[in-house]
C-alpha cells in the first residue's frame, strides 16, 4: 500500500440518505486500496448521519466530520484542508463509482507525467435512461495545452467528480471553491485550477455514474439570478486565459465565450418560462462586460421584452433552437 500514492476523495453530504449508503460502498469497494473516504456531512437534517456513522464503524478508511450547513463548495474546502494525501477525487452524494474509478485516474497521472486527469461517465436520467459521455483520449501539454484549452472547457462536464488533482497545486495556489455563489462554483474552480498546470490527460474510459434523475437534484434547480453567476463563470474563463499567456487568442475567445454566453443565458430563461427582465438585464450586463457600447440605441431596437416574447412563443411552437441562435448571432453582430 506504501508504494502507491495515497487519494482522498472527498463527499460532501446533505439529506442525501437515500444514496449516500450506495454512494460511500462504490467507493470502498475500490480496487485501489490507498485511499481516505472524506466525508463532509453539511447539516444533514435526514438520517445522513446516522448511515455515515455506522459505515464509518465498518471501515477505518473513512473519516467523518460534522459541521453546521454552510454550503457544498465549504464541505468541499473543508475536505480539501484535511486531506493527507497526494491526490484529491471528488464523489457526489448520489452518485456511484466503477470499481476501478481511483485506480485509472492515478494511473493515467502517473503514466502521462501530468498535472490533471478526466475520466468519461454516464448520465443516470429518468425512467432508467443512461447516456454515455465518452471523451477522445488525448495527453495535452505546453503549447497544445493552450491552444486545445478552450475546447477542453467546452467539453468536459464542468464539476469536480470525474477528474484527480494535485493536493500540492491546490495547496501551493490557495485554489478553492467559491463560498459565496450557489450555481457555477464548480467551473470556476476547475478554470483557477487550470491556471497552475503544465499537462492534462483526458482519456475515454467511463468511471463514473452522475445521477441526474433525481429532482431535487441541485443541478435541476433553477436559480432566479443565474445571469450573475453565468458572468462570474465567463470572467474566471477569461482570467484562466489571460494568466496563462494567451492574450493573441483571447480576442477570438472572448468573441465565442460572449455567443456562448448570451446562448445559454436565453436557453435558461426560455426553458424554465420566467422573467424575460431578468435576461435582458443580464445581457445588458454582459455588454458592459465586453465594452459595448449602445451607441446606436440598439438594445432598445433589439432588446426589449416584446422581442423576447416572440423569439420565446416561436421556441414554445416549433422548438426552433436554430432560429434562437441565429437571433442571439445577428443581435451581437449589431452590438458589436
Amino acid at each position: 500500500m506504501n508504494d502507491i500514492p495515497k487519494v482522498s476523495v472527498i463527499i460532501p453530504v446533505f439529506n442525501a440518505e437515500k444514496y449516500i449508503q450506495k454512494t460511500v460502498e462504490s467507493i470502498l469497494r475500490q480496487n485501489y486500496d490507498n485511499i481516505e473516504l472524506l466525508i463532509i456531512d453539511d447539516g444533514s437534517t435526514d438520517s445522513s448521519w446516522e448511515i455515515c456513522k455506522r459505515l464509518q464503524d465498518k471501515d477505518d478508511r473513512i473519516k467523518l466530520v460534522r459541521q453546521s450547513n454552510a454550503g457544498v463548495s465549504n464541505a468541499r474546502n473543508k475536505g480539501m484542508e484535511l486531506a493527507e494525501s497526494k491526490f484529491i477525487a471528488f464523489v457526489d452524494a448520489d452518485d456511484l463509482v466503477l470499481n476501478d474509478y481511483i485506480r485509472k485516474l492515478v494511473d493515467a497521472y502517473i503514466c502521462n507525467d501530468v498535472d490533471f486527469v478526466c475520466g468519461s461517465y454516464e448520465t443516470k436520467k429518468s425512467m432508467g435512461r443512461v447516456k454515455q459521455t465518452q471523451y477522445k483520449g488525448r495527453v495535452l501539454r505546453g503549447e497544445k495545452l493552450n491552444n486545445a484549452l478552450v475546447d477542453v472547457m467546452r467539453n468536459i462536464a464542468a464539476a469536480p467528480w470525474g477528474k484527480l488533482f494535485s493536493t500540492e497545486i491546490i495547496r501551493m495556489y490557495g485554489v478553492k471553491f467559491p463560498e459565496n455563489i450557489p450555481y457555477g462554483e464548480d467551473a470556476i474552480f476547475l478554470f483557477d485550477y487550470f491556471k497552475h498546470i503544465n499537462a492534462m490527460a483526458i482519456f475515454p474510459d467511463v468511471i463514473y455514474s452522475y445521477n441526474y434523475a433525481d429532482v431535487n437534484s441541485a443541478a435541476r434547480k433553477y436559480r432566479s439570478n443565474v445571469n450573475e453567476y453565468l458572468l462570474k463563470i465567463l470572467e474566471a474563463k477569461m482570467s484562466c486565459f489571460l494568466f496563462r499567456g494567451m492574450e493573441e487568442e483571447l480576442a477570438q475567445i472572448r468573441c465565442e465565450e460572449e455567443t456562448l454566453f448570451f446562448e445559454q443565458c436565453l436557453t435558461h430563461y426560455i426553458t424554465r418560462e420566467h422573467n424575460v427582465c431578468s435576461l435582458i438585464e443580464a445581457i445588458q450586463r454582459s455588454a458592459d462586460m465586453f465594452n459595448i457600447t449602445d451607441e446606436k440605441g440598439v438594445y432598445g431596437k433589439y432588446v426589449q421584452e416584446n422581442q423576447w416574447k416572440l423569439i420565446i412563443k416561436k421556441w414554445k411552437q416549433n422548438n426552433l433552437k436554430d432560429y434562437v441562435k441565429s437571433q442571439i448571432h445577428y443581435m451581437i453582430t449589431k452590438l458589436s
